[in-house]
This record gives structure tokens, C-alpha cells and sequence, in this order.
């Protein structure tokens, strides 16, 4: 289901783009497709970085070009192995792009002091 709920989510947000957020219109849609997926699942995965993600279905709409040239760097710093810290890990995107690359021999820490993000919004394992 996460599959064919992502493809439609994706699908949704190319239809939308040219359309303004203000639209009423819009607004209705995003209403409907958000009530449709807070009753078919927590999450939805979302392409980011070269890579997917699950999150959380309030975050589907971050841009696959989110930071796109830090991803960039970062892609090149971070290798399979290292230990990487994550100090501000927001809602834990870099966090979990970082598990990705490091694997299993490697290591990732995060720390939020901000009660509302603690990477509660990324369910990527």
C-alpha cells in the first residue's frame, strides 16, 4: 500500500505544482489527500537526496530538491564506516541518509533539544 500511496503522492504533487497553494481548489485537494492517507497509514515514502525515505504523512510535501547541493557535500563527507553526529537533527533527515551511507559498520548520534522534532517525523529504519 505504502508503495501505490506513494506513487500517487508523487503524481499529486507534479499536478499541483503549477497550481498556487492559495488556491481553494488546492486547499480542498490537499485536505481530502491528507485525510485519505492519516486512514491508510502513518507514513509515505518520499524521494530526497538520491534516495527514499518514510515519513511521516505531514512532511510529504518536503521538495526532492530540499538542500540539494549541502546533500551533495555531504555525500562526498560521509563514507561507509564513519560515525556521524548529527547535533540539530531536526526531524532526522540527515540523520537517516547518513545511516543509509555509514551501513552497519558505522554509527550515527542525533540530538534535538526542540521537543517537537526529536526525528519524530522520520520513520526510516
Amino acid at each position: 500500500m505504502t508503495s501505490i500511496r506513494s506513487k500517487l503522492n508523487a503524481l499529486l504533487r507534479r499536478l499541483a505544482a503549477p497550481v498556487s497553494p492559495r488556491n481553494p481548489l488546492r486547499q480542498f485537494a490537499s485536505r481530502q489527500w491528507t485525510r485519505f492517507l492519516s486512514q491508510t497509514g502513518g507514513h509515505i515514502e518520499v524521494p530526497l537526496a538520491g534516495t527514499t525515505i518514510n515519513m511521516l504523512n505531514e512532511f510529504r510535501n518536503i521538495s526532492p530538491d530540499y538542500e540539494a547541493e549541502t546533500f551533495k557535500l555531504w555525500r562526498k563527507l560521509v563514507q561507509p564506516g564513519c560515525v556521524v553526529w548529527d547535533v540539530g537533527a531536526n526531524i532526522g533527515v540527515y540523520s537517516v541518509i547518513s545511516a543509509k551511507i555509514v551501513g552497519e559498520s558505522g554509527e550515527v548520534q542525533a540530538w534535538e533539544p526542540a521537543q517537537g522534532n526529536r526525528m519524530s517525523t522520520v520513520v526510516d529504519q
